[in-house]
């Protein structure tokens, strides 16, 4: 008697945890999807640091706004930038544009503080955190002109 009262008793808890576990594991995944998004958010954002940073250290010495700009995207390649090239005289009070072109030689004086700039629309992994779609992800490096 006393064992079947107990057979009974573990059945009633073996649903209860089936439900308990239902309840938590949507909770855990989403937890786990967010970890990845802030993930490829961090890895996204240094790719375009490290590319952004080579391709304004090609600028100083002197190679063309054209190779600049292909290495930058070959960097950041699978990811989509958009990449301004300028440069100051001034220390940062005013900035002037430089073309992209592959024609021209780099036409930034030697004294100047050349400036290359990615900017790329962040699109999220998992798209669990919707606030994240449609950021922009923003990168700059500054280099003196050798």
């Amino acid at each position: 008697m006393k064992r079947e009262f107990s057979t009974r008793r573990a059945m009633r808890h073996r649903g209860s945890t089936l439900v308990e576990f239902g309840l938590v594991a949507p909770l855990i995944l989403i937890f786990f999807m967010a970890i990845m998004d802030f993930g490829w958010l961090a890895k996204n954002n240094l790719q375009m640091n490290n590319a952004v940073r080579e391709g304004a250290r090609l600028l100083s010495i002197g190679s063309s706004t054209q190779a600049v700009s292909d290495l930058v995207r070959r960097r950041c390649s699978p990811l989509t930038v958009d990449i301004t090239i300028d440069y100051t005289l001034d220390r940062g009070a005013t900035y002037t544009p430089v073309a992209i072109n592959s024609t021209s030689p780099n036409q930034i004086p030697t004294t100047a503080l050349s400036r290359v700039t990615a900017i790329n629309t962040y699109r999220p992994l998992t798209g669990v955190l919707p606030w994240l779609r449609g950021s922009r992800l923003r990168q700059r490096a500054e280099f003196g002109r050798e």
